[in-house]
């Protein structure tokens, strides 16, 4: 219903961007619908004044399109609103279920000629997109560029790929490492996902799987754990915790010199648990 409310008022009805805004503010769910719309057709001032009214919060993929509107705004080519919808609160490293990250709509963007897409990506990495995240394929941003011969986005990928984001990511990612294992086994599972700043918590054994967990609940789930396993060697990420809970960066290599007994395994496609990750 909320659809067919969005379509008749942007597409069929045209109304201005006041008009709009007063009907999706009506409507008490589905206001993505909103702005998917304006998106498709171009209303990048519609968008702005959509941006804050129909983003919901984010923690997980999403399965409809009119939840994941970086996705939607990529697909679209709207560099001009990445930032506004980034504000309020759009997070560039959630993807569409089965379809990718924005960046990886992106970087096919079929709508953009070579120069305006290469820009597009770049707002993209500017505003945090990780382009070592992976497609169900197993393609990061830079394999899926080199298959597609963007020749700009490959240059724009190798120049800035690891300019912007937290700096223990940045620093993470330049040496290939994109989780880190607090504790694993059957029943409790505790990792710090330092490559993917949007979702950084994975909680969950092999019972039921890791999955996202947002930051307040992880906090909770850590402290259950580390008292029911005194065994464990888990105060060493407290400080850490700490400081990712109050947006603080810090260096890749203190987090590691304070770790006890860290070691580094390489994941292939299949057994990665990131890839398990939506």
């Amino acid at each position: 219903m909320v659809d067919r409310i969005a379509r008749a008022a942007i597409v069929e009805s045209a109304l201005d961007d006041q008009g709009i805004a007063t009907i999706a503010r009506a409507c008490g769910t589905h206001r993505g619908a909103f702005l998917l719309h304006a998106l498709q057709q171009g209303r990048w001032a519609s968008v702005q004044h959509l941006a804050a009214i129909c983003t919901r919060p984010q923690n997980f993929g999403a399965s409809s399109l009119a939840d994941v509107p970086l996705v939607a705004a990529a697909e679209a080519g709207a560099t001009p609103v990445l930032a506004a919808l980034v504000a309020a609160g759009a997070k560039p490293n959630i993807q569409l279920r089965g379809h990718g990250y924005p960046l990886r709509k992106a970087v096919v963007c079929p709508s953009l000629a070579p120069l305006p897409r290469s820009q597009l990506v770049h707002e993209l990495l500017r505003l945090g997109a990780v382009p070592e995240l992976r497609d169900s394929k197993g393609r990061d941003a830079y394999a899926l560029a080199e298959a597609q011969g963007n020749v700009e986005v490959i240059d724009v990928l190798r120049r800035h790929g690891l300019a912007y984001g937290p700096r223990q990511s940045r620093e993470a990612r330049a040496l290939g490492v994109r989780d880190i294992c607090l504790l694993y086994d059957k029943a409790d599972g505790l990792i710090y996902r330092i490559g993917q700043p949007d979702v950084p918590f994975l909680e969950g054994g092999d019972y039921d799987g890791p999955g996202p967990c947002p930051n307040e609940s992880f906090r909770v789930q850590f402290e259950r754990v580390r008292h029911r396993r005194s065994e464990a060697s888990l105060a060493w990420f407290e400080p850490f915790l700490d400081r990712i809970e109050r947006g603080q960066e810090f260096g890749y290599q203190e987090l590691i010199a304070s770790a006890p007994d860290l070691r580094i395994v390489r994941f292939d496609q299949t057994s990665n648990w990131s890839q398990m990750v939506d």
